[in-house]
Formats: structure tokens, sequence, C-alpha cells
């Protein structure tokens, strides 16, 4: 399981505006909720389909 950083978090949030082609919105919104959960103390994972267990429910 990798923690994501912040500025991972901030390229996954730069990637979603590309992809939503303007339609979703900016970025701010999204910067405004990482840096909300950061400050307290809040972290991020990401884990490979190989961790989960197959009976998980996500």
């Amino acid at each position: 399981m990798k923690v994501l950083t912040e500025k991972n978090l901030l390229d996954y949030i730069a990637g979603a505006v590309i992809l939503g082609c303007g339609g979703g919105g900016g970025s701010e919104w999204g910067k405004r909720m990482v840096d909300d959960a950061l400050e307290k103390g809040c972290s991020f994972k990401l884990a490979d389909i190989s961790e989960i267990d197959g009976e998980a429910m996500l």
C-alpha cells in the first residue's frame, strides 16, 4: 500500500480537471479538501488490487 503525498494528491486533482474537460469545475475545491484533510492528520493510501481481500466490500 502506498501512502500518497500532498504532491501526489495535487497531481491527481490536476489530472481530474484535465479529464473533466472543464465540466467538473476547477481545482480549488479539491485543493481545499486536501488541505483540510491533511491539517486534520488524515492520510490517503492507494492499494494495489492484489492487496485487497477478494471478499472485501469497497
